[in-house]
């Protein structure tokens, strides 16, 4: 398909092969957990529904689609590898209590941590998991939205539907900012890089 073609007549499969990429960073974790029954359905359908969020700036700046989705998808990887990294040691979801003991831990606890649980295995699943990530980059592409308002009001859409629904309907539910809020940090936590920003805050 030329690039004019690709203007011209929207790109479905492009789009898809972005919102893989994505959500794979979330997505590979939960389907192991979903497969050991090591957790609810809630977290994977959460990881699907933030993984969104990142299509709204490849489609407003279509032309750096490959250059923006290659930052985000090192953020999302690099935060990826903790939760995938704990559920090969324990076989279940990373979680904030996790953080919490991290940073109570010291040095020499960390050490002896590493040395107990750290095997082979381990380091070639997360390089795995990395290369994953790094061949569904490759199928990233621009994808182009009609000419004219949608090009901006498309992204606006994305964003409000995954974080402004939530936040809203947070509100309406608890009648408090600050409970409405909490709740959408508990919706995007099951998420990449949120899982670690939320458990840390």
């Amino acid at each position: 398909m030329t690039l004019h073609e690709r203007r011209t007549s929207f790109d479905w499969a492009g789009l898809g092969w972005t919102y893989l990429f994505f959500w794979y960073f979330s997505g590979v974790t939960h389907v192991l957990l979903l497969i050991n029954d090591a957790a609810s359905f809630s977290g994977f359908r959460q990881a699907l529904l933030m993984s969104f969020l990142w299509l709204a700036p490849v489609l407003a700046f279509p032309q750096k689609a490959r250059a923006i989705a290659a930052v985000i998808g090192t953020l999302l990887g690099l935060s990826g590898l903790a939760g995938l990294g704990y559920y090969c040691i324990y076989g279940q979801e990373f979680s904030q209590s996790v953080i919490f003991i991290m940073f109570e831990s010291n040095l020499a606890e960390s050490s002896e941590y590493l040395q107990q649980y750290l095997n082979l295995k381990i380091p070639l699943v997360l390089i795995g998991y990395l290369l994953g990530g790094w061949l569904l980059w490759h199928k990233v592409r621009p994808v182009y939205l009609p000419a004219g308002a949608l090009r901006a009001v498309v992204p606006a859409l994305i964003v409000l539907a995954v974080l402004g629904y939530p936040l809203q309907r947070g509100y309406v539910m608890f009648k408090s900012t600050a409970r409405a809020l909490d709740h959408l940090e508990r919706r995007m936590e099951p998420a990449v890089p949120w899982q670690l920003v939320v458990g840390y805050h």
